[in-house]
């Protein structure tokens, strides 16, 4: 009996001391976590200005060939039709800044949307693993505890049974 004691409370004590070495390394684990940090890749898109850029050289042009029909026209036909050329290229660059505008609002609101996304994602996949670690040093944790109510038992059975072999003077570590 005492021997059976004895070989308990080494092996509770053994799951004792192993559990607090995983109870260590899930603490140094919550305490070190680190994240991959997800990019927005809304970002890194720019702003295309090809069409606007298109746009801006037809309106030079047809801004050049209408100041030359003017200019054939004579001194009167230019004072009348000039004003005219210049409001009209005046509309074209407004339409071509409100057209950048709205792309930017857009290409904004994308990148907003995408933040909001992996806000979320990366809260998830947070609260997941650090539930993970947690359940990980509760486990440790609870097998430490019994480890050590395993050697507190086993101490007082191996006590108990050393008591009882003294009586019956029959102990195997004494040699009267």
């Amino acid at each position: 009996m005492t021997a059976a004691a004895l070989v308990g409370t080494g092996l509770s004590a053994y799951q004792a001391v192993s559990a607090a070495g995983e109870k260590k390394a899930s603490k140094n684990a919550m305490d070190n976590y680190n994240l991959h940090e997800p990019q927005n890749a809304s970002k890194n898109i720019s702003l295309a200005s090809r069409g606007t850029d298109i746009m801006r050289e037809e309106s030079a042009r047809t801004v050049a060939s209408l100041t030359d029909i003017a200019k054939g026209m004579g001194a009167r036909g230019a004072y009348g039709l000039i004003p005219k050329i210049q409001a009209n290229a005046n509309k074209v660059e407004e339409k071509i800044a409100m057209d950048m505008i709205a792309r930017d609002e857009k290409r904004q609101y994308s990148i907003a949307a995408d933040e909001l996304k992996i806000d979320e994602w990366k809260i998830n996949r947070d609260n997941a693993n650090i539930a993970a670690l947690s359940s990980q040093y509760t486990a440790a944790n609870d097998s430490f505890n019994k480890g050590l109510w395993g050697v507190a038992s086993g101490v007082t059975s191996t006590m108990r049974g050393l008591e009882q072999d003294k009586e019956n003077g029959s102990t195997w570590f004494n040699n009267d």
